[in-house]
C-alpha cells in the first residue's frame, strides 16, 4: 500500500505543492504534559519553498492511497531551519496547548473547589473545551495554592497526584485517570492487539529501582497542628513524599498515584510496527502475542510516533505494572 498524506496550512490545502518535496514527516505523541510534536523535512532544491510563518496552523492527515486518511491533529509552527547541501527545510510544530496561558504565571488560592471547576476555568482561558474523566468528576479540594505557577503546570501537578494526565488535544483539554477503563471522551480503552508479525523490532527493560513496595504521604489534620501519615502499598520499606497534603484524602491520592507510577515503570518496552497503526495513541493500551512472557498482559502507551518517509510506520514506548 502506498503511503499518503494531506496538509492544510492556515486553511489552504498545500498537499500538491509538497507532494514531490516531502522527505519525511513525523508525529510524536506523549502521554503527559508535553505537547504532541510534528516534524516535517522538505526538499528545498531550488530555494523556492515558502516557509510558513511562525504560529501558522497545520492540520495533518496520514494513511494510504485509495483509503480514507486519518486526522492526526492540528499543530502550530514553532520554528524553521534549513541546511545543505542538499538543500533542505525543516519545520517544527507542536500541538495547540496551554502555552499562551503561561506567559504571566498567576498566584492565587483555590478554596473548596472541585477539579471540574478548576479545570473548566483553565480550559476557558485557553479557549478549549474541557473533557473530564468520570472518575475525576467528584474530586474536591478544600485548599490549593497556585503560587507563580502557570495554569498548565498547576493542572498537571494536581492531576499527577491523582494518577491522571492533563493535556490539550485538538480543541479540547482532556483530563483522565490512567487507570480508567474509558478515555475522557467516553470511548472504551480497548487494547490494540499486536503479534510478532506486526512488529519489525522490539525490546524490553526490567528495572528493580522503580519497584517501590510502599509510599507514605503526610496529611495536615484540618483545624489542628497535628499531622498524619497515610500509607499506600505493602512492605517494610516505604518512600516518603516531601509535600504535606491538606487532607487525608489528598495524601492518599498522592501516595496511591506515586505507587501506581512506580509499578508501571517496573518493565518498559519499545517496539517498531511493520505498518501504520493509527489505532495506537499515547495514553491508550496495547497487548502482545507470540513474544516473551515479559510482554504478557495489557500495556500503557507512554509514547507513540507515526513516521512517513520511504514508508509509513508506527513505533511505541510502553510501561506495565499492576496498575497499568
Amino acid at each position: 500500500m502506498t503511503p499518503d498524506f494531506r496538509i492544510i496550512a492556515n486553511g489552504q490545502d498545500v498537499t500538491a505543492k509538497l507532494a514531490d518535496r516531502l522527505l519525511s514527516l513525523q508525529i510524536t505523541e506523549a502521554d503527559g504534559k508535553e505537547a504532541d510534536q510534528l516534524s516535517i523535512a522538505l526538499d528545498d532544491r531550488d530555494g523556492r519553498l515558502d516557509a510558513p510563518p511562525i504560529k501558522s496552523r497545520l492540520q495533518v492527515w496520514l494513511g494510504t492511497k485509495g483509503a480514507a486518511l486519518f486526522d492526526m491533529g492540528q499543530f502550530e509552527v514553532e520554528g524553521i531551519t534549513g541546511d545543505g547541501p542538499p538543500d533542505r527545510m525543516a519545520i517544527k510544530a507542536a500541538a495547540v496547548d496551554l502555552r499562551d496561558t503561561a506567559r504571566a504565571p498567576p498566584t492565587k488560592a483555590h478554596e473548596d473547589r472541585s477539579l471540574r471547576d478548576i479545570a473548566a476555568g483553565i480550559a476557558g482561558r485557553a479557549g478549549l473545551e474541557l473533557v473530564l474523566g468520570d472518575s475525576l468528576s467528584a474530586v474536591q479540594f478544600p485548599y490549593l495554592a497556585q503560587t507563580s505557577e502557570s495554569d498548565l503546570h498547576f493542572l498537571t501537578r494536581i492531576a499527577r497526584d491523582l494518577d491522571a494526565t492533563a493535556k490539550a488535544s485538538g480543541s479540547k483539554l482532556v483530563v483522565v485517570r490512567r487507570s480508567d477503563p474509558q478515555t475522557a471522551g467516553g470511548d472504551p480503552k480497548t487494547p490494540v492487539q499486536l503479534g510478532r508479525a506486526d512488529l519489525t523490532r522490539w525490546s524490553y527493560e526490567i528495572s528493580a529501582c522503580a519497584a517501590e513496595q510502599a509510599v507514605e504521604a503526610e496529611a495536615q489534620i484540618t483545624g489542628t497542628a497535628e499531622k498524619k501519615i497515610i500509607r499506600a502499598g505493602k512492605g517494610d520499606q516505604a518512600r516518603r513524599l516531601r509535600h504535606v497534603y491538606p487532607s487525608e484524602d489528598r495524601a492518599r491520592d498522592a501516595a496511591e498515584a506515586t505507587l501506581a507510577r512506580a509499578k508501571r515503570a517496573e518493565i518498559k518496552i519499545g517496539a517498531d510496527c511493520a505498518r501504520f497503526q493509527p489505532a495506537l495513541f499515547a495514553g491508550g493500551q496495547a497487548a502482545f502475542t507470540g513474544l516473551r512472557p515479559e510482554f504478557g498482559g495489557v500495556w500503557h502507551l507512554t509514547q507513540v510516533t507515526h513516521a512517513l518517509g520511504a514508508g509509513l510506520t508506527t513505533s511505541i514506548k510502553a510501561e506495565k505494572g499492576d496498575a497499568a
